[in-house]
């Protein structure tokens, strides 16, 4: 019989469904019961009363984390996943790292930034990567260089241009349908010509938005950061080649030059042209390595979330008063130090 475990997640993945592969590996291992959190768009958080009525083994917290107040709580294990584009400081902090070691709370990283920092400042991690089964038939079509952008925050069709203007009959194929708080690009009518432009406006269903990419073999990532980056992910498995800021997630995928190119938003230089089809296969290669080792974590990744964390919220030895006090010295030095 299969252990319980709570999965709380943002609603709005009810609607992008990126949360669900993630879902499908835990289910292997896990009867997972699915808890919708609306705090994202002002509603209510989920509650350790409503964790607790399921009577779940263990729960994991997908990207945002529960308020303190209900983690101390909940008194099965608790993984958390935090993504980077979430919480760029999380990334790089001492406070966040010092905050979940004393909730208790493990974390699982889908970041080597994140787990490298987190680790650092004696959080318990499992870093891992994820990577989308490649296509049974990939992009094969490399005799004129085709580019996807699907504009939708900082990245627009003037941050990409200056990549490829070294490169002959390149062509452009932009879905101009921005982030909420993101303006659209305008691509003007000299531009589109000029560099042989097609935009798409506005939003398209799934396979649509697939077959769209499908007739293009180069795609830059969307964002200059990325939580895992899906996006992207789904453009490698199919062979694509992809250009992307030499940022997480990106850069922890990419090799420039290798499988894929990574450059600078703000001062974006020239990609040379080179070998796409021979880059394609590199990328293909790299693709089925990851998606093997992906799939192998499935066990090593349950036993992570089925354990205790050796830092347990009652379990520091201090009562509440001496605990916060050391809590203020320790960030008080951090400070002192620059960290």
């Amino acid at each position: 019989m299969k252990s319980r475990l709570a999965f709380v997640d943002h609603s709005f993945h009810q609607k992008t469904k990126s949360s669900d592969f993630f879902v499908e590996l835990l289910e292997r291992s896990f009867e997972v019961v699915r808890v919708w959190d609306e705090a994202w768009q002002g509603g209510a958080h989920a509650t350790a009363a409503q964790i607790d009525a399921l009577r779940v083994d263990a729960v994991v917290m997908w990207q945002a984390k529960l308020p303190e107040a209900e983690i101390r709580q909940i008194k099965v294990p608790i993984t958390w996943v935090p993504m980077f584009d979430q919480s760029q400081g999380l990334a790089w902090g001492s406070g966040e790292a010092a905050q979940t070691r004393r909730q208790g709370l493990k974390v699982i990283a889908f970041c080597k930034a994140i787990a490298e920092n987190l680790t650092k400042h004696g959080v318990e991690v499992l870093p891992v990567q994820y990577f989308i089964e490649p296509a049974a038939t990939p992009i094969a079509e490399f005799s004129k260089p085709s580019v996807f952008l699907w504009q939708r925050a900082e990245i627009g069709f003037e941050e990409i241009k200056a990549l490829f203007e070294e490169w002959p009959d390149v062509s452009f194929l932009v879905k101009v349908d921005p982030d909420p708080g993101t303006p659209p690009c305008v691509i003007s009518i000299e531009d589109q010509h000029r560099y042989r432009v097609t935009v798409i406006q506005g939003f398209l269903p799934r396979d649509e938005y697939l077959e769209l990419v499908g007739k293009c073999n180069i795609y830059v990532a969307p964002r200059s950061a990325e939580g895992i980056g899906l996006s992207f992910l789904e453009a490698m498995a199919k062979g694509m080649i992809v250009a992307a800021p030499d940022r997480p997630t990106m850069n922890e995928y990419i090799r420039h030059g290798q499988n894929g190119w990574l450059f600078n938003v703000r001062r974006a230089q020239p990609i040379k042209p080179c070998d796409l089809s021979a880059m394609s296969q590199a990328t293909c290669k790299a693709v089925v390595e990851g998606a093997d080792r992906w799939q192998s974590q499935a066990t090593e990744i349950a036993s992570f979330i089925a354990k205790r964390s050796p830092y347990p919220f009652k379990g520091v030895g201090f009562p509440t008063r001496a605990r916060i006090f050391l809590e203020k010295v320790h960030r008080r030095i951090y400070r002192v130090l620059g960290r």
